[in-house]
């Protein structure tokens, strides 16, 4: 199988690019490969003729895309719909990376992908608008919603906490904001399976895929310095803040956890938690201990 990867500079790209396996994956960044220009994928794609486009390519600045909201539409939305578009027209199936933020989060239940999307900020609406032109456009798809994704590569909350830790005793954390955090590599090993899914001709439609156990973010972080206290690495004390003394242009959703039972009982996927993902990706940040 011959899978095209998106959004390569990224860290769930790079996650791609990285896995060892039979398939033959090319990631390609926005330079070589831009959802703006729809001519530049439509080249692309006659040239590489993948067997499956797998989507990480996105606007994830959620605060920016409050005050550029055309540019985050331009890519979440326009540009994702005409990749459908051309991959549909070329018969390539098509794995699509969405959010948790297409929900409001204000419920306390575990969200389905059944359940109604009502996204609170610029970002989830525009990851939502691209969700249903793929539904719309692409009948040989697979949507998968994630949350709190980190890893070894690019920024993320992970590599924030150490980075402050190295000059800061203590660090003020959310803690009344719920979700499951999401190891990138994890993630992609499951993508891969996705795509073998959808190249099968197995219906994949939307799934929720994230990390297996769920925390908030302060939790999410105090065993990101329990950990790297262990291997010598930096580490801090954890002031546990609401919401309302972390204010935001673009508002959290406050319950994010993904329920992620059908990925489980269709395919077998199930990912790993958070603190394996922790465990991994420190073994990779030698730089960062």
């Amino acid at each position: 199988m011959k899978i095209l990867v998106t959004g390569g500079a990224g860290q769930l790209g790079h996650a791609l690019g990285a896995i060892e396996t039979h398939h033959k994956i090319i990631a390609l960044d926005r330079t070589e490969f831009d959802l703006c220009d729809a001519n530049i994928m439509s080249r692309v794609l006659d040239s590489v003729c993948p067997d499956i486009v797998i989507n990480t390519a996105a606007w994830t600045d959620v605060d920016g895309a409050e005050t550029h909201p055309k540019q985050a539409e331009e890519i979440n939305f326009y540009g994702t719909k005409n990749l459908s578009q051309l991959c549909n027209k070329n018969r390539i199936g098509l794995v699509h990376i969405s959010t948790d933020y297409v929900f409001d989060g204000a419920s306390s239940k575990i969200w389905r992908e059944d359940d109604t999307p009502i996204p609170q900020t610029l970002y989830g609406k525009t990851k939502l608008s691209g969700e249903q032109a793929i539904s719309q456009t692409h009948p040989n798809h697979a949507i998968i919603r994630t949350s709190w994704v980190f890893g070894p590569h690019g920024r993320n909350f992970l590599k924030t906490m150490l980075r402050l830790a190295k000059t800061n005793t203590a660090i003020s954390v959310v803690n009344d904001q719920i979700g499951c955090p999401t190891y990138a590599p994890h993630l992609a090993q499951a993508l891969i399976l996705i795509a073998e899914k959808l190249l099968d001709g197995k219906e994949c439609g939307v799934l929720h895929l994230s990390g297996s156990t769920n925390t908030s973010w302060a939790g999410f972080a105090e065993e990101i310095f329990k950990q790297s206290a262990k291997l010598g690495g930096p580490s801090a004390a954890i002031n546990p803040i609401p919401t309302s003394q972390f204010p935001t242009p673009a508002k959290r959703p406050a319950n994010s956890v993904l329920d992620c039972s059908l990925a489980k009982s269709r395919f077998g996927i199930c990912l790993p938690d958070f603190k394996t993902g922790i465990e991994q990706c420190l073994q990779l940040l030698p730089d960062l201990r």
